[in-house]
């Protein structure tokens, strides 16, 4: 999955390039630009074309830097784990893939309804309109079994998400209280509509939730990654969120939910 992972990158690079000279050549025979300040704009969109341009080579340097490594099978369940690396997907909306930090997959958070008058617009606002209209996603494992499923009620900065087990079980609710500029603010309840954890995290993404007791459950750092396990995830920027309580199938999933949840909306 990893290396599916980068191969799509290198496709979706070759598609958006493709499209954008496509569309600038038109343009071009259509309307041929006549004075410095038509040239200037029809620049900027070259400038934007280079850009996801170079992305190509980008995008094959690190497919095969990865591509004959050896990545062992899981030997874990995605909800038995301590630590978790979090990867967004190159899809038409926005897709999480899930792996442990030496490169095992171990299973994805993908769309399973939206308001179909919301497709068109998800291509140009991605993250940012997961932010704001209603959607449900659904977690599988690595054998693609669906573990859980969240949705998300609610229009614009206050909302609130609905976790559910596999069997469609309610198991706990996340309110979002707060959406701001650096900082998201709720309280995850379990299914009984008691308290069980205060959630804050700024939009760097950088969290640290602890429970009425002190105790840390989970955190994540922006930017904070073991150097050794680069060699497999070589991105700028890697999410790597560790869980320092061992809870319970079911707490695990509300946590699940909590994060994938805040990572569908942080510019991941």
């Amino acid at each position: 999955m990893l290396k599916t992972m980068y191969k799509r990158r290198i496709y979706l690079s070759y598609i958006f390039t493709f499209v954008l000279l496509t569309s600038i050549t038109t343009f071009l025979i259509v309307d041929w630009p006549i004075t410095t300040e038509e040239w200037f704009e029809y620049l900027l969109f070259y400038f934007l074309t280079l850009a996801i341009a170079i992305m190509i080579p980008v995008s094959h340097v690190k497919y095969n830097k990865v591509k004959d490594l050896e990545v062992a099978k899981t030997d874990k369940h995605l909800i038995h784990l301590d630590h978790l690396v979090i990867q967004s997907n190159v899809s038409y909306i926005k897709e999480l893939l899930l792996f442990t930090k030496k490169g095992q997959y171990v299973g994805k958070a993908k769309v399973s309804k939206i308001s179909w008058f919301m497709w068109p617009f998800t291509v140009l606002f991605k993250s940012d309109l997961l932010t704001f209209i209603p959607w449900t996603y659904t977690i599988y494992d690595h054998l693609d079994q669906k573990c859980m499923t969240i949705k998300r009620t609610g229009w614009g900065i206050k909302s609130a998400l609905t976790i559910k087990d596999e069997k469609d079980s309610h198991i706990g609710t996340y309110v979002q209280d707060d959406l701001r500029m650096f900082n998201i603010r709720g309280n995850l309840f379990d299914e009984d509509g008691q308290l069980v954890l205060p959630i804050k995290a700024d939009l760097t993404g950088s969290f640290r939730f602890e429970d009425q007791f002190g105790d840390v459950v989970a955190d994540y750092y922006q930017g904070r990654f073991p150097h050794e396990y680069t060699t497999l995830f070589r991105d700028m920027e890697n999410h790597i969120v560790y869980f320092h309580r061992d809870l319970s199938e079911r707490e695990q999933k509300r946590l699940y939910g909590v994060l994938m949840f805040l990572f569908l909306q942080l510019k991941t």
